[in-house]
């Protein structure tokens, strides 16, 4: 399963606060704003640059000191609750 960040969705820190807008342009799809914490939100912004889900899983275990599969757990609950918000959009593409 390939991601995408769904367009006028725009990720801010603000003050410490990580949080994912929704614009005027994406508000029907995703109409809440997000808070993400640290680890999530170097999730969104390397989905944001198209990166392999393989490539952010790394990362995140890598940040997190968590086990690869650990790491793989944490950030498919992650995009799934960000597909199921509006925020992230899954496609069938391979990653």
């Amino acid at each position: 399963m390939k991601y995408r960040c769904r367009p006028g969705v725009v990720y801010e820190n603000i003050c410490g606060a990580r949080l994912l807008i929704p614009t005027h342009r994406a508000f029907e799809a995703c109409p809440d704003a997000v808070r993400l914490s640290f680890p999530g939100s170097l999730v969104w912004l390397m989905l944001q640059k198209d990166r392999p889900i393989a490539d952010v899983v790394k990362a995140f275990s890598i940040l997190t000191k968590k086990s690869e599969a650990e790491a793989a757990e944490s950030v498919q609950a992650l995009v799934d609750e960000l597909v199921k918000k509006g925020a992230l959009i899954a496609t069938e593409e391979e990653a």
